[in-house]
């Protein structure tokens, strides 16, 4: 029956696609002397009320059908897919807020809800795709957006099913494919500290020496690091769930590292709180030295405390303990984010270089034009 279907509807795409360029008759010929006559050689369907040829409008119509129900149902798939896989995944209270919502679209009544939607966004649609595109889409919306329950729910049980297989147990008893989670996490964690290494010589080079480069560098640098540290906080979270059952705990390296991401945090502020570029690097500067303090805590945290982490296990004096089939794809991941650290690094100052030079050029451009009105005042005056 799946086959026959299958045929049918292959059938009618080839029908709609093919068709008007065979059937060559124009779907809005109006021709009273031919109004609802029966199907005949000239008009296979017959025709309309006003002349026109039905199968011409059939096949045209079926072209717009067939768009909007795969456009429908492409995004009900979608969405279902994305929201039924996270809610089987997460458990918990994501998998209890997602479940309400489905349920919630699922009691809404909705032919007085596609009313509504349609009168409330119909115009506006309309102005900005134009009238065709702007319906096309309105109704791709309308029906998408209320299709998409029942695949959601069908993708969370199949989701709940696997999480119950004994391969799935087994994986998760070993440790599973969380560690996976670690060619993401401790590159991360490295080009955290890595990046606020880089601005604390910066951070020498504009109190030393005074060089305007190194205010550039310092600048560019802090909102790299703090995305890097939000990473390796968030990655650890996922990480720990598993490993630990938890997502938090007052650990003394997850505790630095948090105060490291403050700093970062605080680091920016300072940045914009002033508008002179030459007062807020000497600010930034002294405030990055002060909070180098912390990278050493983050380094040693395990070796000073009792902590849930386990110490070094890449970079010792006796050779690194992991194993090489994941101490090789970890190294290939840090030269990766390394790359990507220095390539944005790099745009990003080049972009502070331009930002400085247009604002002094604007500066002096002002200055320039207040000079002239002087003059030009002091001409005028007798």
């Amino acid at each position: 029956m799946a086959f026959f279907s299958l045929w049918v509807l292959l059938l009618l795409v080839l029908a709609v696609l093919i068709g008007p360029m065979v059937y060559k008759v124009g779907i809005n010929d109006i021709d009273f002397r031919a109004r609802l006559v029966e199907p005949s050689a000239r008009h296979l369907m017959g025709t309309d009320d006003l002349g026109r040829d039905l199968l011409a409008r059939v096949l045209y119509g079926g072209r717009i059908s067939l768009a909007v129900g795969l456009a429908a149902m492409l995004m009900a798939i979608t969405v279902g897919v994305f929201i039924g896989a996270v809610a089987g995944i997460s458990r918990g209270w994501v998998d209890t807020a997602l479940m309400w919502v489905t349920d919630l679209f699922l009691s809404l009544p909705q032919l007085p809800l596609l009313l509504l939607v349609i009168y409330l966004f119909r115009d506006s649609l309309k102005a900005s795709f134009g009238p065709e595109g702007g319906v096309f889409i309105l109704i791709v919306l309308v029906i998408g957006g209320f299709r998409w329950m029942p695949v959601a729910r069908l993708v969370r049980a199949q989701f709940f099913s696997l999480r119950e297989k004994e391969f799935v147990e087994a994986a998760r008893a070993l440790g599973g494919d969380d560690k996976r989670i670690m060619f993401i996490h401790v590159p991360s964690a490295w080009l955290a500290l890595f990046v606020y290494s880089i601005m604390c010589l910066s951070a020498v080079g504009t109190l030393v020496w005074r060089h305007p480069l190194a205010d550039v560098a310092q600048k560019a640098a802090a909102p790299i690091g703090a995305v890097f540290t939000l990473v390796c906080l968030l990655t650890g979270a996922f990480w720990g769930k598993p490993m630990w059952g938890t997502y938090w705990v007052w650990d003394a390296r997850l505790t630095s590292v948090l105060v490291l991401f403050m700093i970062y945090l605080g680091i920016l502020a300072l940045w914009r709180s002033l508008d002179d570029p030459s007062r807020a690097g000497r600010a930034v500067a002294i405030l990055t030295l002060v909070g180098f303090i912390n990278v050493p805590i983050i380094k040693f945290s395990v070796d000073w405390w009792n902590t849930l982490h386990q110490p070094a296990s890449v970079f010792r004096l006796d050779g690194p303990t992991i194993h090489p089939s994941m101490l090789w794809p970890l190294l290939v991941m840090a030269l990766a984010f390394t790359l990507l650290a220095t390539a944005l690094h790099l745009t990003a100052m080049r972009s502070e270089i331009m930002t400085r030079r247009i604002r002094t050029l604007t500066i002096l451009e002002t200055e320039r034009l207040d000079r002239a009105a002087s003059a030009q005042t002091r001409s005028a005056t007798p």
